[in-house]
């Protein structure tokens, strides 16, 4: 109902913005890699748990400063106080929440065409069997907009007495890698997955070459346990889903949009597997 609303121009932006990749190289500031997935890892005894390295690439002349921020998810119980937002000599401080994905550092400094590396790692906490994802948020933005001052719609006087205008404020970039682990030990077997989809099978409706037409299907989970989906990549590019991979929580649906873009005239049919909990 939103992009019916826009207008047709207004709709092909926003459908060709979400099927850009986190890792496209040709974005102002993008991941060499979209995700991280940890396998199979040890509950509890304090360990850390290996570093595997998240890194985000400027493409711009401009210095940037990159946030990340981890959301909490459901296996980790909260202590007191924790996303609470409290008064320090430096001003309001957020209290962090726990969770079982950590990223180090908080923040970046990214040179201009250089690069800067997150380290992040899997810590679970929960003991039985279970699958985890998160999404992270990391936001990018010039650093000269650190400080409210260095920026503004207004002017600021020069030193002819004239006006002289301050660099806009323009909103930051988002990158928003996905994290992925479970606890289930070697030999113990994994969830029953139950998918219900409306149709396997997908008809587009016709398009010029290096034009697109969409698609959108919910995938629900039927049964009582989460679900891990790994959607396969069409090597060819003609056809691609956004997102091709996640974790559905019981009794809930995920949206998978698909994409056609023919590369030349002709008729394209593609099979493309879906793998559930690990399994085929």
């Amino acid at each position: 109902a939103l992009l019916a609303g826009m207008g047709v121009d207004a709709a092909a932006a926003a459908w060709s913005e979400l099927f850009v990749d986190e890792s496209d190289p040709r974005r102002d500031v993008y991941l060499q890699v979209p995700g991280i997935d940890f396998g199979s890892a040890r509950v509890g005894g304090g360990v850390l748990g290996e570093l595997r390295p998240l890194v985000v690439v400027n493409n711009t002349n401009q210095r940037m400063l990159a946030t990340v921020m981890v959301p909490p998810d459901r296996y980790v119980e909260q202590p007191p106080g924790a996303g609470e937002i409290k008064d320090s000599p430096l001003g309001p401080v957020l209290t962090p929440l726990e969770t079982c994905f950590k990223v180090f550092p908080d923040t970046l400094d990214i040179p201009p065409r250089g690069s800067g590396t997150f380290k992040a790692a899997f810590r679970p906490t929960y003991g039985g069997g279970a699958y985890y994802a998160q999404a992270l948020e990391i936001y990018v933005f010039p650093k000269i907009q650190r400080n409210f001052r260095l920026v503004a719609g207004a002017t600021a006087a020069s030193e002819e007495g004239g006006a002289e205008k301050l660099p806009p404020l323009i909103p930051p970039y988002c990158l928003r890698p996905v994290l992925t682990g479970n606890t289930f030990p070697p030999g113990m077997e994994a969830f029953t997955p139950k998918l219900r989809v409306p149709t396997t099978r997908l008809n587009f409706p016709a398009c010029c070459p290096g034009d697109c037409t969409y698609l959108v299907v919910e995938m629900y989970n039927d049964a009582d346990t989460p679900m891990r989906f790994q959607l396969e990549h069409d090597e060819t590019g003609v056809f691609r889903t956004q997102p091709d991979n996640g974790l559905v929580p019981p009794g809930c649906a995920q949206l998978v949009a698909f994409r056609f873009r023919p590369t030349a005239p002709g008729r394209f049919q593609r099979e493309l597997s879906c793998v559930l909990n690990d399994a085929a």
